[in-house]
């Protein structure tokens, strides 16, 4: 079990490892979690045309980070605030997914080795996000907790929202809640239709589960009702082949703020899809707090 202080494609970054398993966290882009090695194979897409970046305030610089998209795609993991029709101007809260976390705490035990990180508080929302990453010894598992804090005077509504970005091809499978009648994939307007990505073979719905094929370049993104928030991803690289899986709490009677409580997106350009999983549905009083834990692994098989 380690943690270190390294340099990770260009950034200062914080190093977990555990036998085959590296972690990569990069505070200064959103706190994120920007690598996940498995014996040396990176599993995260990382944008290599933003590599050793960070946000600007300048206008020039950040109108170059974001390139054909309104926001950067910085790639790994981070937390967004739900739901995407509340965003300004359709973008993440620049604060909270490009701007520097603060190192609130470290450790390195036998039993785990982990970092507490703080957001700036956000200047659209006034809202702050902690993200605490653990890494769990000879389990080949971490755990990510996000904790949302008001500290302004007035209520807000939203949801966290966990968004990792993994390297293509591969599929993902996410299971069902068994013998709810509402289970299964939901349309995105916008986004493809479920009915031309059932034709072309990319989604299928057996043994409980909704199947979805990330393995070429075109864009579309669904979600799933009755998600129990058990998400595999089987991914078949150049590497070799591997398996991410990750549960969160998803409570069938919740209300979430996409209508369901899981999502899976794949890029139409950049070799990356992304799975996507959300906290219900609360009003954060002010002083508040919202909570939601990602549990997650990786391995190869």
């Amino acid at each position: 079990m380690r943690l270190e202080t390294t340099r990770f494609r260009g950034w200062d970054a914080w190093t977990l490892s555990d036998g085959p398993l590296t972690l990569q966290v990069v505070p200064a882009v959103g706190g994120r979690l920007m690598g996940i090695q498995v014996a040396g194979t990176e599993l995260c897409f990382v944008n290599p045309d933003l590599e050793g970046e960070s946000a600007s305030e300048d206008p020039e610089t950040w109108r170059r980070l974001c390139g054909s998209w309104s926001f950067p795609l910085w790639g790994g993991g981070k937390t967004w605030i739900a739901p995407q029709s509340a965003w300004p101007g359709g973008n993440p809260h620049r604060d909270l997914d490009s701007g520097p976390y603060l190192v609130v705490e470290r450790w390195c035990r036998s039993g785990s080795a982990g970092l507490e990180l703080l957001s700036p508080v956000c200047r659209q929302t006034g809202l702050q996000l902690r993200r605490r990453l653990c890494l769990e010894a000879g389990t080949g598992s971490w755990t990510v907790t996000q904790t949302l804090h008001n500290p302004s005077a007035a209520a807000v509504t939203c949801g966290l929202w966990d968004v990792l970005m993994l390297r293509r091809p591969g599929e993902v499978r996410l299971d069902l809640e068994p013998g709810l009648a509402q289970a299964g994939p939901r349309e995105i307007t916008g986004m493809g239709g479920l009915a031309d990505l059932g034709r072309a073979g990319l989604l299928a719905v057996a043994d409980g589960q909704v199947r979805v094929q990330v393995r070429e370049p075109r864009e579309f993104k669904l979600g799933v009702a009755g998600a129990t928030g058990a998400i595999e991803a089987r991914l078949e690289l150049p590497e070799g082949r591997f398996r991410y899986w990750r549960t969160v709490p998803a409570p069938a009677a919740a209300a979430y703020a996409h209508g369901h409580p899981a999502e899976v997106f794949n890029a139409p350009a950049l070799p990356y899809f992304e799975v996507e999983s959300h906290s219900p549905l609360a009003t954060l009083p002010a002083g508040g707090s919202l909570r939601m834990q990602v549990r997650e692994g990786a391995q190869a098989f």
